[in-house]
């Protein structure tokens, strides 16, 4: 999933994104697959 990760950051760069809407965005679609609930509620 790493790859994939990395990926979203480049389209996240080009984009404009802002860091905090990412990594919420990330996590979300990652979900537990990755990052597990802690993370999400962390966020």
């Amino acid at each position: 999933n790493i790859d994939a990760v990395m990926a979203y950051e480049k389209f996240k760069a080009k984009s404009g994104f802002k860091p905090e809407q990412t990594l919420l965005d990330i996590a979300a679609k990652l979900g537990t697959l990755r990052f597990g609930k802690a993370k999400v509620e962390a966020a």
